[in-house]
Parts: structure tokens; sequence; C-alpha cells
């Protein structure tokens, strides 16, 4: 890791990891969330999350689902 992302472990409810990484929105950054899944939620910023809602969206009404659970998540 560099001195741009810090790794927390996270108790309780939201178990599990908070990376914490300073990076230009790209592309290739989209794709990596996308791929994650439901193992993985973005918090901030709110316009990059807009975006990855959206996407979710998109997919979802590309194969018939109603409300995509992801996007539900992530809202």
């Amino acid at each position: 890791m560099n001195d741009s992302q810090q790794l927390a472990l996270l108790e309780g409810e939201r178990a599990g990891s908070l990376l914490t990484v300073t990076m230009p929105s790209s592309g290739q950054l989209l794709r990596w969330v996308l791929a994650a899944g439901e193992n993985i939620t973005v918090l901030a910023p709110e316009t990059f999350r807009d975006v990855v809602v959206g996407q979710v969206q998109k997919l979802a009404a590309q194969y018939g689902a109603a409300q995509p659970q992801a996007a539900a998540a992530l809202a």
C-alpha cells in the first residue's frame, strides 16, 4: 500500500474492511468496483457513488430486474 491508502478492520453489523484511497475517478476504477459486485460499497465521493448506482440500475434494467438489490444497498 502507498501513502494514499489506509486499511481498517470494521466490527459489528458492518464487519469487514474499510479501504480509504485517493485516486482519480476512471473507467478502470468503475469496472473494478462493478466487478466486486455486492462485496464492495462505495461510500464517497457521492458523485462516484451515483455513477456506480446508475450503472447497476442500467444493468438491472437490461436483465429485466425491477429493483436491483445491489442498487438498493448502495442508495
